[in-house]
């Protein structure tokens, strides 16, 4: 079930209805910095040809976004499934999507509220511009339908050129395919409705020639005369006044509203920039909106988008093998946990989840086949599942669950450290590039081998014989150039390990 989507003083929202659609609040501001887009679009791209038969692919970014505690982050697999969907959608506009990277934040105001003032400064002074991005948020804050919205300009010296998804919603057939046509430069083909349906005791029959936005706006005729600047400004889409449609069962229009011409009209409900909750194999694009599309890629407010990079392209097209350990399988530790699966043709990333019998999730993005899991607890019940996937194939399917149990026993108690009290790492999440400062406390002059690695057991960084004396002492590690994610730091002596997380972000 899609939701109606409300959007504040942002760009354009898309949602669908539950029981009845809720507004858009498209400003006239921020409508118009859609508008004249495609004004400048058309001018620049006025002799643009598209080579034919070449497919443009198109990097995207998620911004994976939890609380300022790390709490209550979604899966990537919600990304990853909306992905999939965007690229099966625009697939006849021989554009495709692939995986740049997942990047992840945490914070309080992106999470819950990303069009606050103080979320909408730290996404901006944060941007990146070299894909598509898209934050995944559990709130968009202003209204609890609200699906999804783009936030612009697309350029200028106020570019804030990014799209806000709720997790819920993401993954669906048409939420990011929606918000990706108004990255795009599109319209709803109603637009000017935005704060409120068709409603004839308000509106008349026919309705008259200025869109409730106003005079700028003006309503689109049947006939297409004002096609190229009134309503959407694109021509085959027919006019359209926004109307409330009560489903999937009933996704056609039986209206008799009249255009400010007398005639009647006809909108189409099935275009992927309408409101309507339909069938998922009506949706479409016009031609004509497929070709605003084209302009707006190649156009010099998307010269960000490199064009010239061609992902791994084979399909990934079934689930990995589980190898180890088997099914309700009890191995005898919990701080040293081996899963492994079978390598998947075509996959060169795993997505891992890691579910407590009782409460308690882990998910890991991996390049491996196996991973040591060094932060489960003793004598616990775990389900795990993997799915494959490479930076264009993202549609594969997960494993089913299978249950590992952990044991008591240890590899190197973490507690056998002679004369180490106590340490932490910090900060933590740290963002890439900045230093780790291991602050360690011990009772006596100890020395100790200092160690950065992956979850899979891969050494990124290695500072043997550190030598800790009475008190506090500090070791440093840099993180320059890490991807996102979770790695392991680790203090060892030959009496003893003891490993903390960080997230690296």
């Amino acid at each position: 079930m899609k939701k109606s989507i409300f959007c504040p003083v942002l760009i354009l929202l898309f949602a669908f209805q539950l029981s009845a659609q809720h507004k858009c609040g498209l400003s006239p501001e921020t409508g118009a910095q859609i508008r004249d887009q495609i004004f400048k679009n058309r001018a620049e791209m006025r002799d643009f040809v598209r080579p034919r038969n070449t497919t443009t692919y198109v990097p995207v970014r998620f911004y994976m976004v939890a609380k300022s505690n790390g709490s209550e982050r979604t899966s990537e697999l919600v990304a990853l499934k909306g992905l999939c969907r965007m690229n099966e959608n625009y697939a006849d506009q021989d554009i495709q999507f692939y995986l740049k990277e997942f990047k992840y934040l945490n914070s309080n105001s992106i999470h819950d509220n990303p069009g606050s003032n103080t979320a909408y400064n730290s996404i901006r002074n944060s941007m990146v511009y070299d894909a598509i991005n898209i934050f995944i948020v559990a709130n968009i804050g202003f209204d609890e339908n609200v699906a999804a919205y783009y936030q612009g300009p697309a350029s200028g010296p106020n570019r804030a050129d990014w799209i806000v998804s709720n997790d819920n919603f993401a993954d669906d057939f048409t939420t990011l395919t929606h918000e990706v046509g108004h990255y795009f430069s599109l319209q709803h083909p109603w637009y000017g409705w935005e704060e409120q349906a068709y409603d004839e005791a308000i509106h008349g029959n026919p309705v008259g020639f200025n869109s409730p936005a106003g005079a700028s706006i003006k309503n689109e005729w049947v006939n297409g005369e004002n096609c190229m600047t009134a309503g959407d400004m694109i021509c085959d889409t027919p006019a359209d006044y926004r109307f409330d449609f009560p489903g999937p069962d009933n996704c056609t229009y039986v209206g008799n509203v009249k255009d400010p011409n007398g005639e009647l009209i006809s909108p189409d409900p099935t275009n992927f920039m309408n409101y309507a909750d339909c069938t998922n194999s009506l949706y479409h694009f016009t031609p004509d909106q497929k070709a605003a599309i084209s302009m707006s890629l190649f156009s010099s407010s998307r010269d960000y988008l490199p064009s010239e990079l061609t992902p791994v392209l084979g399909e990934v097209t079934s689930s990995p093998t589980l190898i180890s350990p088997q099914n309700l399988e009890t191995v005898a530790t919990y701080n040293s946990v081996e899963l492994e699966w079978a390598d998947l043709d075509n996959a060169d990333q795993y997505y891992l989840e890691l579910n407590k019998v009782g409460g308690g999730t882990e998910r890991y993005i991996l390049n491996d086949t196996k991973v040591t899991l060094t932060n489960l607890e003793p004598n616990s019940s775990y389900f795990w599942k993997v799915m494959g996937f490479n930076s264009f194939y993202t549609c594969g399917n997960t494993t089913g669950n299978r249950i590992v149990k952990t044991g008591s026993d240890t590899v190197l108690d973490t507690n056998d450290i002679p004369g180490l009290e106590e340490w932490t790492v910090r900060p933590n999440p740290v963002r890439s590039g900045s230093t780790l400062i291991l602050l360690v406390n011990s009772n006596s002059g100890i020395t100790v081998d200092a160690r950065l690695s992956t979850v899979t057991g891969q050494t990124i960084a290695y500072m043997p014989d550190q030598v800790l004396g009475n008190g506090t002492s500090t070791i440093e590690i840099d993180t320059y150039g890490l991807p996102a994610g979770i790695y392991l730091v680790s203090l060892q002596t030959a009496d003893g390990l003891e490993t903390r997380r960080v997230s690296i972000f």
